[in-house]
């Protein structure tokens, strides 16, 4: 009798059966593919009590050695591609994988040199090398691998001996008669979410709630005609789960790494899941565009934000649209966004903005356009979906209803969240999510099984969220302050939101005011300051122009404008050079490690609070 598959695996195999006959093969081929992938690893010892850490950037090989591994009933550990070598270390020596797969020739020089060290730290016995992302090992990277595997093999055992280092393509060949052992229910997935003061936290949820997860996102509304892409990455816990539903609901799935501005116009999907700098980024390719051609464009495409705020108020419900209305919204979807739109590609009709606040502008412009933008709200201690707003019930009021079985409470400001699947293993090697602890504060300890998120909002009827902002503040604690720290995450968003600016930190919520530090975007500023003639040696020299600083300093004003003195940006500096993974400054999803960049930039905070400033 066949052992009963896993919940995960048994609604892709039904998938199979519903989904459209293209979206069909290509799960189908990739079902296969996992099969084969967790024979070959069963050939070579691996067994359900094993852990599979994947390194590498997103591709169809990614998810194949993903569902391969847990057929086999191994846990796997999604390490972010762009995670530093410190922390790649520590995952790999305090989380001891038997398994380490990577690509060629992906961080190389960082897996080897972390290898030689391994042994008295390290369950390590192989390393599965990906060569292609067209399924697994189709590309041509032969060579890539090759090399890599060579490389990989003098660290592991000395020598030339390939016996602890093999190709995916050769995994899949030694189990090509398919895994037809137990698909384990138990296996668990391994995430991590990256703090914005540097820590790396980690938490482990078995497949049963995974599958509650899942169950939650059925309000994403995917249908099998989308075409679905991700700018989360697959080793971003949300963007996993995305993956999955995806693939459940039939729909086609894209597998494409890189910027949002480049993938976005080439593969044209119907759906799009990005944090909100993906939005921004697309928003300001828009408006680079529009201001770039002048004349019709541009007015095109600021018809399409006036557009936008009058419809985002009959999206809230504020007033029916009349004719006059209906006949502009219907004239923009079909003529204003094919002449402007060109960066969203064209067939784009909704959006799931996931993990942070978006500006209002943005948000707005988008629906102008007849892109239905929806958004969500999650953490890693609980689950990476909490609260849900769908495409389909787009609100502009910042509000998060919750999902089913989600709780919220205030205490101390702070927001604190229950699920049914709470207390994921944590993993204390790895600092992880703490514990469900009783609440303190507010005099009561009945709260017994809410986790403190550490983020601040407040909580309307019903568990509604309103006003969700990441705390900044490197204890944790509000204070005094936190009406400004409330505001911080709103104001980088609205700073952001301008085509000129790549990024932007605000702080001071713990002086007289508040400062900024912002980065510029390359594109927006080349095409600023040659339409102006100015000239640099370098561009980085471009950010202590005069003009330059003129440009900042109005988008700083506008943003500022019309909020309590509490709330302004009193003083900003633009630097050089943006915030890079390679210094620290950005977190392995992106994200701005708010540690780091006040640390590499103290002595220049300190000069905004200084009177010789």
């Amino acid at each position: 009798m066949s052992s009963p598959l896993s919940p995960l695996w048994e609604r892709l195999e039904r998938a199979v059966e519903l989904a459209p006959p293209e979206n069909a093969a290509t799960l189908g081929r990739w079902l296969a593919e996992a099969r084969a992938f967790a024979a070959g690893l069963a050939a070579l010892g691996v067994s359900e009590r094993d852990r599979v850490a994947i390194y590498a950037d997103d591709g169809p090989d990614w998810l194949v050695a993903d569902l391969g591994a847990q057929r086999l009933g191994c846990s796997v550990v999604a390490v972010p591609p762009s995670l530093a070598s410190g922390a790649l270390a520590e995952v790999l020596v305090q989380l001891n994988p038997a398994v380490l797969v990577t690509r060629a020739p992906h961080g190389l020089s960082t897996v080897t040199s972390l290898l030689g060290g391994r042994r008295d730290a390290s369950s390590l016995r192989l390393v599965v090398v990906l060569t292609g992302r067209d399924g697994v090992g189709r590309d041509g990277s032969e060579r890539d691998a090759a090399a890599t595997i060579e490389a990989l093999s003098r660290v592991l055992v000395g020598s030339s001996d390939s016996s602890q280092v093999v190709s995916a393509q050769a995994l899949l060949q030694l189990g090509a008669a398919g895994y037809t052992g137990p698909a384990r229910p138990e296996s668990e997935i391994i995430g991590f979410s990256a703090a914005t003061r540097g820590t790396l936290h980690s938490a482990a949820w078995p497949m049963s709630a995974v599958v509650a997860q899942l169950d939650r996102l059925v309000g994403l509304e995917l249908t099998s005609s989308d075409v679905v892409w991700s700018d989360l990455g697959l080793s971003h816990p949300l963007g996993r789960l995305v993956a999955y539903r995806t693939l459940i609901d039939g729909a086609r799935l894209t597998l494409v790494p890189g910027d949002a501005r480049t993938v976005v116009p080439q593969i044209e999907p119907t759906y799009l899941f990005g944090v909100p700098r993906t939005f921004e980024a697309l928003f300001a390719a828009c408006a680079i565009d529009a201001e770039r051609a002048g004349g019709l464009p541009r007015r095109l495409f600021r018809w399409a934000q006036s557009l936008g705020d009058d419809m985002s108020y009959v999206y809230e419900g504020r007033y029916e649209p009349d004719v006059v209305l209906r006949i502009r919204h219907r004239l923009t979807r079909r003529l204003v966004a094919r002449r402007i739109a060109v960066h969203l590609g064209r067939c784009l009709k909704r959006a799931m903005c996931a993990t942070g606040a978006i500006s209002h502008d943005i948000l707005r412009y988008f629906h102008g356009l007849g892109v239905s933008v929806g958004q969500s709200y999650g953490t890693l201690a609980v689950s990476p979906v909490t609260h849900l707003v769908p495409p389909s019930r787009a609100r502009f009021d910042g509000a998060f209803p919750p999902v089913a079985g989600v709780e919220a409470r205030i205490v101390d400001g702070r927001l604190w969240l229950s699920a049914p699947e709470l207390a994921p293993s944590a993993l204390p090697p790895v600092q992880g999510p703490a514990s469900p602890v009783p609440m303190e504060g507010a005099g009561s300890k009945v709260n017994a099984g809410f986790v403190d998120t550490g983020d601040l909002a407040e909580v309307r009827d019903g568990g509604t969220l309103k006003r969700v902002r990441r705390c900044a503040r490197d204890d944790g604690e509000c204070g005094q302050a936190g009406q400004a720290l409330a505001s911080v995450a709103e104001l980088e968003a609205e700073l952001t939101a301008s085509p000129y600016l790549s990024r932007a930190f605000v702080t001071g919520t713990d002086g007289p005011f508040l400062s900024a530090l912002v980065t510029l975007d390359s594109v927006a500023i080349d095409t600023f300051a040659r339409e102006r003639g100015i000239v640099v040696r370098r561009a980085s020299d471009l950010a202590r122009r005069p003009e330059i600083y003129a440009l900042v300093n109005s988008i700083v004003a506008s943003v500022s404008a019309n909020r309590p003195a509490f709330e302004a940006i009193r003083k900003f500096a633009v630097l050089d050079s943006d915030f890079a993974h390679a210094t620290g400054e950005l977190t392995p999803f992106g994200g701005l490690c708010r540690d780091v960049v006040a640390r590499r930039h103290a002595a220049l905070i300190a000069s905004f609070y200084t009177e010789t400033y």
